[in-house]
């Protein structure tokens, strides 16, 4: 089926997902974390140089890790040891991503992929500096 009445219908269905208010709210969320994700991308970077800060796991922690954020975290520092902290956030996220779509939320996060949780993750890593792992 092609012609202009495909062309119409599509046209139609853009427009309905345009203005369906869920969408608007997704789209909002989208040029949010779009934005975070610019500010987060430059927290690793550090020195004269522009050597990407590292980030490695504690001997001894003085926490168990509680969140699926933090058991990635330390799952990935224990396979790779000392990591880039930028590759650390982008792994986890899309680890993060990955998970949500295998609970069936495709319908809402299909679209955007694992940059909608950068902020998230950068912000739970950040928060557990000193005590299960090390930045810098």
């Amino acid at each position: 089926m092609t012609g202009p009445f495909v062309n119409e219908m599509v046209m139609r269905l853009k427009q309905v997902m345009v203005d369906f208010p869920f969408m608007k709210y997704w789209q909002r969320k989208r040029a949010a974390a779009l934005s975070q994700r610019g500010r987060t991308e430059g927290l690793s970077q550090a020195g004269e140089e522009g050597k990407g800060v590292r980030m490695r796991l504690l001997s001894l922690p003085s926490a168990v890790p509680t969140t699926e954020i933090e058991h990635s975290t330390v799952k990935l520092l224990r396979e790779k040891g000392e990591v880039d902290f930028d590759r650390v956030l982008q792994e986890v996220a899309r680890q993060v991503y990955l998970r949500e779509l295998r609970r069936g939320s495709a319908v809402d996060i299909g679209l955007w992929g694992p940059g909608l949780f950068l902020p998230q993750v950068a912000q739970e890593i950040r928060a557990r500096d000193g005590e299960l792992w090390k930045i810098g």
